[in-house]
C-alpha cells in the first residue's frame, strides 16, 4: 500500500435491518466474491450487531 498498490481480496453486500435500539447488518447470500464467497469449505457469513457510533455511521447517507 505504501507504493500505491492494493489487492482487493473480497466483497459482499449486506442489508441494514433497523431496530429500536440496535441495528443489524445481515449478509446478502450469493453476493460474495473472492475470500468472502459463499460455498463449500468457506466460513459462513454472520449477522453483525450495530450499536452507538457504528449504528450512526451505518444510517448516515453515503459520502461519495
Amino acid at each position: 500500500m505504501e507504493s500505491g498498490h492494493f489487492v482487493f481480496l473480497g466483497y459482499r453486500q449486506y442489508r441494514l435491518r433497523r431496530g429500536c435500539t440496535t441495528d443489524r447488518l445481515e449478509p446478502h447470500y450469493g453476493t460474495g466474491l473472492g475470500i468472502l464467497r459463499d460455498g463449500p469449505g468457506t466460513v459462513p457469513a454472520t449477522t453483525t450487531l450495530l450499536r452507538g457510533r457504528m449504528r450512526e455511521v451505518a444510517r448516515s447517507p453515503p459520502r461519495w
